[in-house]
Parts: structure tokens; C-alpha cells; sequence
């Protein structure tokens, strides 16, 4: 189903309404110009009629008329007395005694209709009536000219009204394009944005004014947390390095079994807070723009086989086969070092949370834009519920899980892909396996 945004539902409303209103008042204006009609042609027959019977006198108990009568040429008229005597008719007047006369009071004479009015009056004892006619063939012209000029005029007013409505929709939802605009060019890693060129002065400007200072507040915030996650990787790195070369030292002096293995695993400990500290550091100044990337195109074949050589080993202690499925002419523009750093961790993942005697493959195919690639298993897998959080730092979906790694390889990955302009996504069977599919472009822009 469509969605409809703030400025369709406008143009909706504004044309319903309008088309209700139409509903409603065209029949009144038709009906207001039928009966306007109607009562003008029952005016001027009552004013004719009028005009006749008082130039009527009875003389001698015959009937005659004492003035002459100027009747318009539109009207035809017939007075006759009790006995049904012509009194008085303008030409070819007669026939209005016997007209057959419907419900609405019109008749048809020689393939025109006519509005007739009938009226009867008492002069002394006698009684005269008197027809008049007057033809209503221009009134029925002039409801179809108006009926017809409504059905013509309807859909175009409609018309207009509907692209008016578009214009000042779109006039009135331009603040809100720009702060859309504006919101989306905001990334948590550049929040320097700001929405600007408002001067509406109303509710409109006020929420962009508001989101500026939730900005401005979002981005001290950030910029304390990455200070913060810089300043201390920084200061860690020096007092790590003084454990492991004091831990190095003292591994040759020491004989007993229980001092050796305490010197061991504080070397193995410090080793992997040294490793957590670097990640760190390499999050930090991507996040905050400080890593020079330098793309270029890569075999990349080449790439997965150097890294599958140096993961050779730790596959070989798991008992895991890797399998370099990806063709030959298959190429990717990317950092090297980067593109390296991301299958170490994407391989690595695979070996690490496999299964005895599984496998691992990476696979590839070329589009004339986009390198896609998947890195899969037959490992342990994921929960569906945790697959959503699995980019996040520090994060462990199994948290029984091996805890010899930094918890930061995940996050460098999208991180890398992010800076690519690529996509990343992951599909998991828990107990079954996991495969990652990441698309990286593949020519420069």
C-alpha cells in the first residue's frame, strides 16, 4: 500500500472537500437558476393577463375592451367569457382554450413548448378567463447551455483546484523538505549540520530551532565519548606495554609451573587489551574523519588468498577447510589495508565460532558497478534475536562464547564498509551456519 506523506493527504483532503462542496451547491445554483426562470416567465404572464382583463368592460352584457392592449410579440393570449366566446386573442391566440396543459403547466404547439397560465375573474355576474402563454424553449436553452457549461467546467475547476492545493502544499511542507534533507545528510560520524534558511516563524521554524540545539547537544555529547575513548586508548597503550615487557622478562627467570602459567596468561591478557586498544584508536579516527583512505583497484582473488594464507594456520587448529571461490577476474576498489583488515575479521569469525572438520567460503561475483561478496560457514550460527546487535561494540550473541577477541572486530567491519559507500547484511541458522554479504563498488566513481 502507497504511503501517503503530509502533502498527498493535503491534496486528498483539499479535493475531497472540494468535490463535496461541488456535490452540494451545483444542484442548488441549478435548481436556483431553474426556479429564477420559471418565476420570470409566471411574472410576465401574470402582468399580461393583468393588463388585459382591466382594458375588459362589460357593456350591454357584452364584453369588449375599452383600450387598446400592447401586448409583447413573445406572449400569446386568449380571454373567453362563460360561454367560451373569444373576448379577446392575439394572433392565432385561440388555440390556448382547449391546449392540453401537464403537472409542471406546460404544453407543446407545433413542436414548442409553452408556458401557460390560466386565470379566471368575475366582472359583475359574469365570468371571463383568460389564457396566456409565452414560449419556454429559451429557458430550456438556457438550463442546458448552464448544465452543460457546469459539466465542461467542473472537471477543470477541479483540476486547478488540485494543482493549487499541490502549490501550496508544496510551499507549505518546504520547511519540513529541508529539515528531512538536512537530517539525513547528518551521520553520527558529522553532526556539524545544521538546518538553516528557515524564517517562516511559526511552528515550522521552532522545531528546526529545536533540533539544532539537540544537535548541538548530540554533538558535544559525541565529541566528550570519542575525547574520552581517545584519551584513555592513549593513555592504556604506554602502561599495557610496560605489563607485557615486564611479563616478557620475568618468563625466563621464573621455573615454577604455577608463576609460569600466572606470567602466561598475563602476557595473553595484555596482548589482547594491546589489540583492543588499537581497534579502539582505529574506530576513533574513522568516526571522527582522521583516516586517510586510499583506494584502489584490487584483484581481489589475490586479497582473499593472502588472507586465507595467514588465517591458515588458526583454520588448521579447528580442523576447518577455507575454500577461495572467487573468480579470477574478480575486482574490488577499496583500501587494501582496510579490505585486508575486514577479511581478517570476517574469516577469522568463521574459523573461530565453526565447527571440527567444517569449512569456510568466500565467494564473489562482478557487477559492472558492485563487487559482492559473501564470507559463509557451517559453524554454530546465530540467534535470530541477536543477529540486530551484532555490530554493535563489545557485543558477544553467545556470551559463553570464546572471550579471547576484542568484541571490536564486527563494528571495524561495518565501519570499513561504511566508509566504501557499501553494504553490509548478515543471514544465520542458529546451529547451522552464518554467512555475511557485503557489497563493495567495484571501478572508482
Amino acid at each position: 500500500m502507497m504511503r501517503l506523506t503530509i502533502k498527498r493527504r493535503i491534496m486528498l483532503l483539499y479535493t475531497m472537500l472540494t468535490t463535496f462542496l461541488l456535490a452540494i451547491l451545483l444542484p442548488i445554483v441549478y435548481g436556483t437558476v431553474s426556479t429564477s426562470l420559471h418565476l420570470d416567465m409566471q411574472s410576465r404572464l401574470s402582468s399580461a393577463i393583468a393588463q388585459v382583463l382591466i382594458a375588459v368592460d362589460d357593456q350591454d352584457e357584452k364584453f369588449v375592451l375599452n383600450d387598446q392592449v400592447d401586448l409583447p410579440d413573445y406572449i400569446s393570449m386568449c380571454v373567453v367569457d362563460d360561454s367560451g366566446k373569444v373576448i379577446f386573442s392575439t394572433t392565432g391566440g385561440e388555440w390556448l382554450q382547449n391546449a392540453p396543459v401537464d403537472k409542471s403547466g406546460n404544453t407543446v404547439y407545433r413542436n414548442e413548448t409553452f408556458a401557460i397560465l390560466k386565470e379566471s375573474f368575475k366582472i359583475e355576474q359574469s365570468t371571463v378567463t383568460a389564457f396566456a402563454a409565452i414560449s419556454s424553449d429559451y429557458a430550456l436553452q438556457s438550463l442546458n447551455t448552464l448544465k452543460l457549461l457546469l459539466i465542461v467546467l467542473t472537471p477543470i475547476y477541479l483540476a486547478l483546484s488540485v494543482a493549487g492545493a499541490y502549490i501550496l502544499a508544496r510551499k507549505a511542507i518546504r520547511p519540513i523538505t529541508e529539515i528531512t534533507k538536512a537530517a539525513e545528510t547528518i551521520s553520527a560520524g558529522d553532526l556539524s549540520k545544521r538546518i538553516t534558511g528557515i524564517t517562516t516563524k511559526d511552528e515550522v521554524q521552532e522545531l528546526a530551532d529545536t533540533f539544532n540545539i539537540m544537535l548541538n547537544r548530540l554533538q558535544e555529547s559525541f565529541h566528550r565519548e570519542r575525547q574520552f575513548t581517545s584519551d584513555a586508548s592513549h593513555e592504556l597503550r604506554t602502561p599495557v606495554a610496560v605489563i607485557s615487557a615486564c611479563a616478557e622478562d620475568l618468563s625466563g627467570s621464573v621455573k615454577d609451573s604455577e608463576s609460569r602459567q600466572s606470567l602466561e596468561a598475563i602476557q595473553k591478557e595484555s596482548a589482547r587489551m594491546n589489540k583492543i586498544i588499537s581497534q579502539l584508536l582505529l574506530l576513533t579516527r574513522g568516526y571522527e574523519g582522521r583516516y586517510h583512505v586510499e583506494r584502489e583497484t584490487l584483484e581481489f582473488h589475490e586479497v582473499v588468498g593472502s588472507v586465507m594464507d595467514e588465517l591458515s594456520e588458526m583454520a588448521a587448529d579447528s580442523q576447518i577447510q577455507l575454500f577461495n571461490q572467487v573468480p579470477e577476474d574478480s575486482v574490488i576498489y577499496a583500501d587494501q589495508s582496510l579490505m585486508t583488515q575486514l577479511l581478517i575479521n570476517l574469516i577469522g569469525n568463521s574459523i573461530k565460532y565453526g565447527v571440527q572438520g567444517g569449512k569456510v567460503i568466500v565467494r564473489a561475483s562482478n557487477s559492472e558497478e558492485t563487487c559482492t561478496f559473501t564470507v559463509s560457514n557451517n559453524g554454530i550460527g546465530i540467534k535470530a534475536d541477536e543477529l540486530e546487535h551484532i555490530f554493535e561494540r563489545f557485543y558477544r550473541a553467545d556470551k559463553a562464547r570464546d572471550r579471547s577477541g576484542s568484541g571490536l572486530g564486527l563494528s571495524i567491519v561495518k565501519w570499513i564498509v561504511e566508509l566504501h559507500n557499501g553494504e553490509i547484511s548478515v543471514s544465520s541458522e542458529y546451529g547451522k551456519g552464518t554467512q555475511v554479504t557485503v557489497s563493495i563498488p567495484a571501478e572508482a566513481p
